[in-house]
């Protein structure tokens, strides 16, 4: 008698340490969340962002979790049917199914949360490899304003952001055409939709353009969810690539004390806001800090690197295989295209009001490039 009292209480005791034990465990796997999710809230959340139709990639497969404990911080989901990510408020729900009572060692739990919450989906800025990527010999054709001439022979469109209907975006990338979106983020244009979001605190002196402004890209802070709400929608528009104007605030006079160092932490943001959305991105113009950005974008778009001699500055991007496209204005084909087609450089000349009147591209003597 006695020793079946004390073989119960043995038993008991035994259950004690195993809910001990599940509820310890419980604890580390909500201290792992809790660090995960404190890992990503530094950089942008916007960064990180992965709703359904801004990250094609399918997600890893993942093992199952073993956990007694059901709640764990992040809300369980459900994979939608074409296999990309549900987001739940601030993070990305988890798509591995829970399996209770399996054990499973801490390491791979962690793999597994990482991999669930998209550090390890390829769907992140740092890790992402599905955005386009621009073949060295891009052929172009860039036209901002008018109605966009759709049969240029040419591997890449670069046109306006905000004026172009996703159906067209559509019907050049029907044509085998890639798309790049062009948004202004270094100065505040009057009459664009979200114009009335930026604060007056943010607006600088004119830039030469009517109805532009600079703006003070210091501001991050402010600046981040209306610039993120441009590239967002360059994204669900179903753009290749982004052109982001007007990122050479510092070399210009713009009412703020901006800095080589304040514009190259900007850019560098622009560029990883872009990438994380599954973008391409373009440096546009600061040939200056081509080396600096390099890394960070897929390639240079540059105007007049040939009237104001500024061409050899793009050379850590015709070393690394990226395009170097350049826009002229003033100078004849004849003028520059030589050079350009020598150097690698892909160069045409436009107008000024990139309305399409004019358009004499250097490669015309040969087949335009895939892009």
């Amino acid at each position: 008698m006695s020793r079946i009292v004390g073989r119960k209480r043995a038993a008991t005791g035994t259950i004690s340490v195993r809910a001990q034990h599940r509820n310890r465990a419980a604890q580390r796997l909500e201290l792992l969340v809790d660090l995960v999710v404190a890992a990503l809230e530094p950089r942008s959340l916007r960064q990180r962002r992965v709703v359904a139709g801004e990250c094609s990639e399918p997600l890893p497969k993942l093992p199952p979790l073993g956990i007694e404990h059901e709640h764990v911080g992040v809300q369980v989901g459900h994979r939608i049917p074409d296999g990309r990510a549900a987001a739940v408020g601030r993070h990305r729900r988890i798509l591995a199914p829970w399996s209770r009572g399996e054990a499973l060692p801490t390491a791979a739990l962690a793999l597994s949360l990482l991999g669930a919450l998209g550090l390890l989906s390829g769907c992140t800025d740092a890790s992402r490899a599905g955005w386009w990527k621009p073949h060295q010999q891009l052929s172009w054709y860039w036209q901002l304003q008018g109605r966009v001439n759709i049969s240029r022979p040419v591997a890449a469109y670069d046109i306006d952001g905000f004026d172009t209907p996703p159906s067209q975006v559509a019907a050049l990338q029907r044509g085998h055409k890639h798309v790049i979106c062009y948004i202004d983020v270094g100065t505040w244009e009057s009459w664009r939709p979200d114009a009335k979001r930026f604060p007056r605190s943010v607006l600088g002196a004119a830039n030469g353009w009517p109805g532009e402004r600079w703006l003070d890209i210091r501001r991050l802070a402010v600046l981040e969810p209306i610039v993120q709400a441009r590239l967002e929608m360059c994204a669900k528009k179903g753009f290749d690539a982004v052109e982001p104007d007007n990122i050479d605030a510092w070399q210009n006079r713009t009412g703020f004390p901006i800095t080589a160092a304040h514009q190259l932490t900007y850019d560098k943001w622009v560029a990883g806001e872009a990438h994380a959305l599954g973008l391409a991105v373009f440096q546009k113009n600061d040939p200056d800090q081509a080396r600096s950005l390099e890394p960070h974008f897929d390639g240079i778009l540059d105007e007049q690197c040939n009237e104001f001699d500024q061409c050899a500055l793009l050379a850590p991007y015709l070393a690394a295989h990226k395009p170097v496209l350049n826009a002229e204005y003033n100078l004849a084909p004849a003028q520059f295209c030589g050079a350009d087609n020598a150097a690698g450089i892909i160069g045409a000349r436009f107008s000024v009001q990139l309305d399409g009147g004019v358009y004499e591209p250097c490669w015309r003597a040969r087949a335009p490039a895939v892009g």
